[in-house]
């Protein structure tokens, strides 16, 4: 997202101020909003107007120490990633970057560093220096590895395959992303594409459907893909190699807890688990989504070192996960002797769905009404049904998936919904919301201060709904 040109005084202060104290706290450390490319795909400059998001110079070193005197206990400090209402920028653009780094394992000596760039600025010196830094682990926005549909795609030319050889030189592992773009690339790029990183070592590639808001120009709109072309893409390049990758964003129709892919050399891999794996029992406990069963297999590897797994496959028979102990060839720290090393795609968080129908029985309500996007409705769906079902079905509940009409396009995303759009939904003539029932709003729309991305309050909901209704943004507020 993009930030306010020319914003200023105090209000805006503030709200960077919020926004920044948001990402660290959930372990992203912004440090500066400077890009040195012109993506062809890139959303900074088809934000509505009036946005509050915000585009951050290069942060002083000084600044960026105080923050991460806060951050010193997280397990992972991520860089390079978009973080709240602060624009992600080419972190290696900032001028003191290495001493950036050096700054956070001084005040993060056992965090993870997880690095994300697009690579151009890599050189030997700076990966020698995050090697020695470890554990770090990169994430390169690659998007293709042919420099003539680079120069197209990025706006600039370029050798989009030295940072990669640069990477797996210096034995620092990494993960890769790819922003699909067929109609620029051409065909078979994207095969070409996955099989280079591939052969570079790259353990994951996250292959995105670029979005676009109302406020795209049609130019860039009549290039890119649908979803489902992008889809058939990713099966192709599937055949073609071990690496896992990921389509982003999921669209799933149920909470399985199936296994997209394994990464090389982790507890998984040598436990035998495969791509479609369905994870049926970990623990002898049945997970209740995909987000349940890497979490409890993470935790089972950190707390006891190993997990048992059962798995359709096998007939309902159980294999072990081994903890990494730096022996293995596997990654070193904490975060990573507790990596299972499963790729599954996010679906609903059991902690997400039960906390609902708790707090709705909690208020009394007759019913929860959950407002969320497009991408997050039908898990969420699924997710409150089983929790109703461990519950005995109390109380009933309702998921509105709300059209993004402030962004529009194909913005589906709970996290760019806004108070107009919840609007929008309540004010239909057959308002998904009846006296006594309670209305949950996403809390990612909105900052620390209650406000969306517009400024505006969930309170000035309160005319449109019925007498009786509780107006509910979890950790938040109760209305």
């Amino acid at each position: 997202m993009g930030g306010l040109p020319g914003e200023a005084g105090p209000a805006a202060v503030s709200g960077l101020q919020v926004a920044l104290a948001e990402a660290e706290a959930a372990g992203i450390l912004p440090i500066t909003s400077t890009c040195n490319l012109s993506c062809l795909f890139c959303s900074n400059r088809s934000n509505p107007p009036g946005a509050r998001v915000y585009a951050l110079s290069h942060r002083p070193v000084g600044e960026i120490a105080r923050a991460l005197a806060g951050m010193a206990r997280l397990p992972a400090i991520v860089i390079g990633e978009s973080a709240s209402r602060v624009s992600e920028g080419e972190p290696l653009t900032h001028p003191d970057f290495p001493a950036v780094v050096r700054l956070v394992r001084q005040n993060c000596p056992d965090a993870t560093i997880r690095l994300t760039t697009n690579g151009t600025l890599l050189d030997a010196d700076l990966t020698s220096l995050l090697a020695a830094l470890g554990p770090v682990e990169v994430t390169l926005s690659l998007n293709t590895a042919s420099s003539e549909a680079y120069g197209r795609l990025h706006g600039r030319a370029g050798d989009p395959r030295r940072a990669a050889r640069l990477l797996a030189a210096s034995g620092l592992g990494f993960e890769a992303s790819v922003v699909a773009v067929p109609a620029v690339t051409g065909p078979g790029d994207l095969q070409a594409t996955v099989s280079f990183l591939a052969d570079q070592g790259c353990t994951h590639c996250r292959v995105f459907v670029p979005a676009f808001t109302r406020f795209t120009p049609a130019s860039v709109r009549a290039v890119l893909p649908e979803r489902e072309e992008v889809a058939g893409l990713v099966e192709e390049a599937r055949a073609l190699t071990r690496m896992p990758l990921s389509l982003e964003p999921p669209q799933l129709g149920d909470l399985e807890a199936r296994v997209t892919g394994i990464l090389a050399g982790t507890p998984a891999e040598r436990a035998g688990l495969r791509a479609g794996d369905v994870v049926t029992a970990v623990e002898g406990t049945r997970p209740f989504s995909r987000v349940d069963a890497f979490r409890r297999c993470q935790d089972g590897l950190r707390c006891r070192g190993r997990c048992r797994v059962r798995l359709a496959r096998l007939g309902e028979a159980e294999v072990l996960l081994t903890a990494d102990d730096g022996r293995t060839g596997g990654p070193l720290g904490p975060a990573g002797r507790s990596r299972p090393g499963l790729v599954m795609d996010r679906d609903c968080d059991p902690d997400d769905a039960r906390a609902v129908l708790e707090l709705a029985d909690d208020l009394g309500a007759s019913r929860a009404v959950v407002f969320t996007g497009f991408l997050a409705g039908r898990v969420m769906e699924l997710g409150l049904a089983e929790a109703a079902r461990e519950r005995g079905g109390r109380p009933p509940w309702l998921v509105v998936a709300v059209p993004s009409e402030t962004f529009g396009g194909s913005i589906a995303a709970a996290g760019l919904l806004t108070v107009e759009d919840a609007a929008g939904a309540l004010g239909r003539p057959s308002s998904p919301v009846a006296p006594g029932d309670a209305l949950f709003l996403p809390p990612l729309a909105f900052d620390r201060n209650g406000l969306d991305l517009l400024g505006r309050s969930p309170a000035d909901l309160r005319g449109l709904l019925p007498r009786g209704t509780r107006l509910v943004v979890p950790g938040l507020a109760t209305l």
